[in-house]
């Protein structure tokens, strides 16, 4: 292959130098998606070598992405500007979920999506919880105003939104990503100044943690 040299505990050794940065990370997300559908489908010898390679394909692509990602932030970030992540977590099971529908029976397929729906009401619910309680924890919120922003948040959730979970695993200095529109209509007027001055996460840190690579 043009752009694979050689491939190593499962994770291809690219000659680009910012494609070899993340593709074991990428690689350990293909695993772990390929792993959640063995044990919920039991696929076959045969079916999980399609599935495999179905992953390989997914992880190439993600990297490949991450990477013109990354490149364009070294070129420099301006003020305010922002950054399309892709989530490695989600490129995988898109595609696993087309091979499990196309190759597995009605039965598996439909189990499978039925996981994965609950896993990503979960994951949700976690990142709600998660993001509001920070919020809490900077900016003192009433019961009213926690209430008021959980049902806010949870009406305009994003999904890019509970990557952030990542972030406070590395510190809690940082706050969330979020528009000020679903943040300040609930704030007091001495919340918003402090909601206001408050660091924001910026895309450095994404370029490194916020690509769904935990779990």
């Amino acid at each position: 292959v043009d752009d694979v040299a050689a491939v190593a505990g499962g994770a291809p050794i690219l000659a680009d130098p910012v494609e070899q940065q993340f593709a074991p990370q990428v690689q350990a997300v293909v695993n772990s998606e390929l792993h959640f559908v063995q044990k919920v489908c039991q696929p076959t010898a045969k079916q999980y070598e399609s599935l495999k390679l179905v992953g390989e394909r997914a992880a190439k692509s993600t990297v490949k992405k991450i990477a013109q990602v990354q490149k364009k932030m070294q070129q420099g970030v301006r003020p305010g500007q922002q950054f399309d992540w892709p989530d490695p977590r989600s490129v995988v099971a898109e595609m696993l979920v087309k091979e499990v529908a196309s190759t597995m029976s009605a039965e598996q397929a439909e189990r499978y999506q039925l996981e994965m729906t609950k896993r990503q009401e979960a994951h949700k619910r976690a990142g709600l919880l998660n993001l509001v309680s920070k919020l809490d924890r900077d900016l003192l919120l009433s019961t009213e105003q926690r209430t008021k922003l959980t049902e806010s948040l949870d009406k305009n959730w994003k999904s890019s939104w509970a990557q952030q979970l990542e972030v406070f695993v590395y510190g809690d200095q940082f706050a969330p990503v979020l528009p000020d529109d679903q943040v300040l209509p609930f704030l007091n007027e001495k919340q918003k100044t402090a909601w206001k001055s408050t660091p924001k996460n910026q895309n450095q840190i994404w370029g490194f943690i916020g690509f769904g690579f935990m779990q």
